[in-house]
């Protein structure tokens, strides 16, 4: 947990609130919140817990004011793609997603089929299928 991390939850938090956020905003509050939760508190409070940030109360003007902040945060937004000729940074899943392995640390050797698979799901729009045999890394 960086003081910095806070800082920047807390003023895209406030741009949120005051309307003027940006898509950046929104995306470091998934962020901060996919590995954590939201609560709401008493009367116009939010309390947010997550790894990076620790425990903070958000206090909202009205109670929708807070209730519209908690449902923007069920939206997910994915992370922009990065251009074609690069493969996009490991993140993580959406809201709602489950990977029950954890990440192949000896996964090489794949970077032009990647690169093909993102080409043709980011940016041609085709229905892309991927066989292969089970265990060839798919």
């Amino acid at each position: 947990m960086t003081a910095d991390k806070i800082q920047q939850f807390q003023d895209a938090v406030e741009r949120w609130k005051s309307g003027a956020d940006s898509e950046n905003d929104r995306q470091l509050i998934q962020e901060v919140l996919q590995t954590g939760g939201v609560n709401f508190g008493q009367g116009n409070q939010v309390s947010v817990k997550a790894p990076v940030i620790g425990t903070l109360n958000i206090q909202f003007q009205t109670a929708e004011q807070a209730r519209a902040f908690l449902a923007q945060l069920q939206r997910y937004i994915p992370p922009k793609p990065p251009p074609p000729a690069e493969l996009p940074e490991v993140g993580n899943l959406p809201p709602g997603s489950r990977m029950p392995f954890a990440r192949n640390a000896v996964f090489t050797g794949r970077e032009d089929e990647l690169k093909a698979l993102a080409q043709s799901l980011l940016y041609d729009g085709q229905a892309t299928v991927v066989t292969g045999t089970g265990g060839m890394g798919k």
